[in-house]
């Protein structure tokens, strides 16, 4: 083979010749493909393959076209085309481990907790990792910042941040470790990479290990690289000068043609070409220089490498720079650390010009900002070289046919002129702006009159970033300390932002006003002083400090050792390594096909035929899959068709399944039989949410009431609302993924799974099977929340007949979007209430609540209903659930199913009687508390309430925030801020069965498998401890002796095995100490006092049976299913920009 094509990995270099199809790499190909499927490192995963979590970060070190120099950044490894890194080094969460033990990253963020599913473990590692190879000493708010493109959706980021903060030159403010060798206990000094690492490594035993050294990067061969995809259509084609650029773009004028640097547009648009010419080597292209005119940035530039280079430029004499810092803080706030370490500037441009109709705008905070500040634009005409400078306002009316963008100037700023940049987002960064702005203007110090033309733009509103000239006309020469004239010049704003918005993003009166109010904000910062209380009002956003924690524990009681020690999650460090397997990691077996889903895509419809012929002619395409092929039960669940025989009522309904030699084939194919789908008319209206239903007859009703023998007094006050909660998106940071195989006639299932015994008797039923040959398999879950209970049992059914029918193995991974269609949400709930009050007692009289709840499809229980009176005694009660059927999937468990609704809704409910009452909430919602032996709606008799004492803690901080909430509200007219102090009860019941079974071998060591799966919380750590404690060992025996096994049904059959509601640890611990005990008992005879662990199993090896099985059974309290209750209580402070 004659490689055209190389990229050191881990130190490793893989060539390929990719002009050969065979080679199985195209110009879509990505590092994340290319690192799961070709290479042995699997530590990298995948989850939205579009760049908004982080997952899949890895180091890539490459050369600095300008400089010359070594660098290393972090990437999103899942939009980066393999064919982009050619003669570069990657480095992945593997690559940073040695064989005598692994570096400090890693271990420092097991050692703090970090972890909980580990999922998201590996690309927290490599991002901290990257950063510190050009950066050993970042600081504490650097830290944090480098994260803003890694999602944690199970940890929470205190663990992370206090982890990584260690390596920071500043020790974490106000937080603690309790560790003996916390930094703040070694004088508060700044701690150091090395120090970091020496304290942690002392600590485990293990050998110290030198600072991690930049991998040495292949410097690129910039030449002619050609890659022909499957159908050899598409060209791959290097390019190292602005010459052979104009070349390849007139010869391909009739093609589509991309040009590329990091190609992250690939996460918004997926859009395939003809051909792809990689520009970033371009010398011209990756400069950035500067002039008497401004900084000039080259069209290879990266966001990361502009901003690096304007905070520490030097402006000229007859310049100045002061306008860079806003620029760069509102660059800052564009996608994420990862994903401007790739993406080039002009790229965002480009992508926008394109997409700037009504429907179809891209909100670029690049452009705005740009735009605000007078940068310039430079084209060139591919044809015939000939440039052109250009404003970025007339940019996006130029077109771009035959030509491309150079480079972009940002000119210094002027005298007296201030700028600024706005935005509104969801989220602080990794969001696309709802609105954002950009403003500068030169005011006259003395006269206070605007001089010279001045830059109003906005974005988010229109379908392109736009100038509004009109409002530019009439603020020139104003002087902006008059009120009248500054109201005409908000007149003439008014009016320019009233007609032509872009309705597409809705919310149109919002948009409008939060644009209006950027300019009011503008017009302060214009203003030679201002009001002590309108100070804050001129800043662009709001900005939270850098984050500080804190926990504490009580010491470990002797008598309970090791369950009472704080010791680390037992497989935190293989998840923070990248060494822990999660089901899409199982290397594929022989002649692995591989599946993908056929989704309707509208609701309340008749599928009338489904044409396959398309996808039967594509090359690999094995079989399609439907209900005529089902051989037993085709009832999902016994609630709802698994494979659809025609109808829709949601979208995401399972049509059918493609079976396929290669995963991109099966999902070009499932693509094609979608497209051919016809559907008959709607059947109805749709109803999708709660207000819709309501029109409807529920089709479940539920209630629940509780009368008083006296009547209330009649002096009592009602109070009357209606409170709406939403739905909620489920979201797993690792994607549901299964592997079926049929071995000797059983079907042998590997799993993501939170019910892996549900999954098996669905599978059965469906595939005509019994239990005994349908054989489930789950290691650990990277996150479920509820998403993994029901929903992998659907996926299984249909990948377990695909492996019966075709006689191979077949593998389904469904992608992150394919999840939200058919994974259901949480349910809608809208609470009607009635609620009955003493005004002098502030006691509740009576409660009459009525629960309308919106669940899809299938009518479940209204959950939130059994939460409903969360911390509060209800003297009189009724409590009433209504479900309807709507057009949605079946709603889903999202992390404390219905208690997180009912508990906000009768914080809500408590708020509104306190506000109708006069009192403060805290002071109410304290007189209706639970007091011993009251009894619930449910019927639970409440015991153990430490609620009061805890509340009446937490007030001496509430009171303290409170006061300084009362000053800074008056001292802010437009900043805001809120305060609440709530309560919260969540009412265990210990649930199952749930099997165990240990094996002592003969060393010693011990194998556990039990009926829980390890979702992130721990449970294998609890039962070790528990299973330790059981047999009379220490917590250095916990790491010693015992290890876990992964479920698996022939272990655990008792379908009561279900990993949710907070029970698995306490029913598995409870299984497992049982089982210990009875190896305890067996083994006595054979452990006189003071004999070894090791040497007892010796002596019983042979005599007696050292195996055994426990029985976690459900226990029932004196009433009601729950059997004790978890209290706590916060403080929470908000704050809220008024104006936005």
């Amino acid at each position: 083979m004659s490689a055209n094509f190389s990229v050191t990995i881990n130190g490793q270099a893989f060539a390929l010749d990719t002009t050969d199809p065979s080679c199985g790499v195209t110009p879509s190909t990505t590092l994340n493909d290319f690192l799961r499927h070709r290479t042995p490192f699997h530590g990298t995963r995948v989850s939205c393959n579009e760049g908004g979590c982080g997952a899949c970060t890895v180091g890539l070190t490459f050369t600095d076209p300008t400089t010359q120099k070594s660098v290393t950044r972090a990437i999103n490894s899942c939009l980066a085309p393999l064919l982009s890194l050619n003669g570069l080094s990657v480095t992945t969460n593997e690559g940073t481990t040695t064989d005598a033990t692994h570096k400090q990253v890693q271990s420092t963020l097991a050692e703090y907790n970090g972890t909980q599913c580990g999922y998201c473990s590996s690309g927290m590692v490599m991002a901290m990792w990257s950063m510190l190879q050009e950066n050993a000493t970042p600081t504490q708010k650097e830290i944090e910042a480098m994260l803003d493109g890694n999602l944690c959706r199970c940890t929470g980021y205190r663990p992370i941040l206090e982890a990584f903060k260690t390596f920071g030159t500043v020790p974490p403010a106000g937080s603690s470790c309790n560790k003996e060798k916390c930094c703040k206990k070694l004088g508060g000094r700044p701690i150091e990479i090395e120090d970091a690492a020496r304290t942690l490594l002392a600590e485990s035993g293990a050998a110290p290990v030198a600072k991690a050294e930049k991998p040495k990067p292949q410097m690129r061969k910039v030449k002619r690289l050609q890659a022909a995809n499957a159908n050899a259509s598409a060209l791959w084609i290097d390019v190292d000068t602005e010459a052979k650029l104009q070349y390849w773009m007139t010869h391909y004028a009739d093609q589509k043609v991309m040009l590329v640097v990091g190609a992250t547009s690939q996460a918004l648009y997926r859009v395939d070409y003809d051909v792809y010419l990689d520009v970033h080597a371009i010398p011209s292209f990756g400069a950035v220089t500067q002039n008497g005119s401004g900084v000039t940035f080259g069209a290879a530039v990266t966001f990361t490498e502009l901003i690096n280079y304007l905070e520490a430029c030097t402006p000229p004499a007859t310049g100045g720079a002061a306008h860079f810092e806003q620029l760069c803080a509102h660059l800052h706030r564009v996608a994420s650390t990862l994903i401007r370490n790739r993406a080039a500037v002009v790229g965002n441009l480009v992508l926008t010009h394109g997409h700037q109709t009504n429907g179809d705008a891209f909100p670029s905070d690049a452009c705005i900002a740009l735009m605000g500040i007078g940068a310039q634009v430079t084209l060139v005409e591919a044809s015939s070289g000939a440039s052109s400078t250009v404003s970025m306002s007339s940019f996006f009316g130029t077109s771009l046919s035959g030509k491309y963008v150079s480079s972009v100037t940002i000119p210094w700023a002027g005298a007296n002129e201030t700028f600024k940049s706005y935005k509104i987002a969801i989220r602080q960064t990794l969001d696309h702006a709802m609105v954002n702005g950009a403003m500068r203007a030169a005011v006259d110090p003395t006269t206070h009159k605007v001089t010279g033309t001045p830059t109003i733009a906005v974005g988010g509103v229109f379908a392109a970033p736009t100038r509004l000239t009109s409002v530019e006309a009439a603020l020139t020469g104003v002087d902006v300390t008059d009120s009248s004239s500054v109201a005409s010049v908000m007149s003439v704003f008014e009016t320019a932002v009233s007609t032509g918005v872009d309705p597409a993003p809705g919310r149109v009166a919002y948009r409008q006003a939060v644009a209006r109010n950027y300019f009011y904000k503008f017009v302060l910062s214009l203003q030679p002083s201002l009001p002590a209380d309108l100070q804050a009002a001129t800043d662009v956003w709001l900005s939270r400090p850098v984050t500080s924690s804190s926990q504490t524990y009580g010491a470990a009681v002797d008598s309970e050792k090791p369950v009472s020690e704080a010791i680390p999650k037992i497989d935190g460090l293989a998840q923070t390594n990248g060494t822990a397997q999660y089901t899409g990691d199982i290397p594929a077996p022989f002649g692995t096909q591989f599946g993908a889903l056929v989704l309707s895509d509208r609701a309340n419809v008749t599928i009338t035929s489904v044409d396959t012929s398309a996808a039967q002619a594509v090359p690999g395409f094995v079989k399609y899959i439907d209900h005529t092929n089902v051989p037993g039960s085709n009832m999902w669940a016994g609630a709802e068709e698994l494979f659809t025989t025609g109808s829709s009522p949601h979208a995401g309904v399972f049509i059918g399944l493609v079976v396929a030699e290669t995963e991109d084939v099966a999902r070009h194919c499932a693509a094609l039989i979608e497209a051919g789908v016809q559907y008959s008319a709607p059947l109805g209206p749709l109803v999708l949410t709660v207000q819709d239903a309501k029109k409807q007859t529920a089709v479940g009703t539920q209630s629940i009431t509780r009368t008083a023998t006296t009547p209330p007094p009649a002096a009592d006050k009602t109070v009357t609302g209606t409170i709406d909660i939403g739905s909620q998106y489920h979201f797993h940071l690792e994607n549901h993924a299964l592997l079926a195989q049929v071995v000797e006639g059983q079907v042998v299932l590997d799993i993501a799974s939170q019910a892996p015994l549900h999954t098996q008797q669905n599978v059965a039923d469906f595939c005509g099977l019994p239990l005994c040959d349908v054989v489930v398999r789950t290691r650990r879950c990277g996150g479920g929340f509820g998403g993994k209970l029901y929903g992998p049992s659907k996926l299984a059914s249909a990948v377990a007949l695909a492996a019966q029918l075709t006689s191979r193995p077949v593998r389904l991974d469904p992608t992150f979007h394919q999840g939200f269609h058919f994974n259901g949400s949480r349910p809608q709930y809208q609470l009607e209430f009635e609620a009955v009050v003493d005004p002098e007692t502030l006691k509740l009289q009576r409660v009459d609540a009525t629960l309308h709840a919106n669940t899809g499809i299938e009518a479940e229980p209204a959950l939130a209903m059994a939460s409903f009176d969360n911390c509060y005694y209800f003297p009189q009660c009724r409590l009433a659930s209504r479900v309807y059927d709507c057009n949605l999937p079946p709603a889903t468990p999202v992390r404390g199913p219905g208690w997180l609704q009912g508990i906000a809704m009768s914080e809500l409910m408590m708020n509104r009687i306190a506000h109708d009452l006069g009192v403060a909430p805290e002071q109410f919602k304290q007189s209706n508390f639970y007091t011993e032996r009251q009894t619930t709606p449910a019927g639970m008799v409440v015991t153990d309430v430490h609620l009061h004492a805890m509340w009446d803690r937490m007030m001496g901080k509430y009171r303290e925030h409170a006061a300084a909430v009362d000053t800074f509200n008056k001292d802010n007219k437009f900043r805001k801020r809120g305060i609440a102090l709530n309560p919260s009860r969540f009412g265990m019941m210990h649930d199952g069965p749930f099997n165990a079974y240990v094996a002592v071998h003969a060393d010693g060591t011990i194998n556990i498998t039990h009926g829980g799966v390890e979702i992130g919380q721990g449970v294998h750590t609890k039962v070790a401890q528990g299973c330790a404690k059981a047999l009379g060992l220490t917590r250095e025996d916990v790491e010693k002796y015992i290890r876990f096994q992964p479920f698996n049904s022939t272990i655990s059959t008792d379908l009561g095995n279900i990993t949710g509601g907070s029970v698995t640890s306490e029913m598995c611990t409870m299984a497992v100490m049982r089982a210990c005990q009875k190896l305890v008992e067996r083994m006595a005879p054979y452990r006189p006092a003071g004999s070894t662990w090791r040497d007892a199993v010796k002596a019983s090896m042979g005599n007696v049976d050292l195996t055994a099985n426990g029985f976690g059974k459900r226990q029932v309290g004196e009433s009601g299913e729950q059997i004790y209750n978890t209290w706590g209580c916060a403080v929470s402070v908000v704050e809220v920009d008024t104006l936005t």
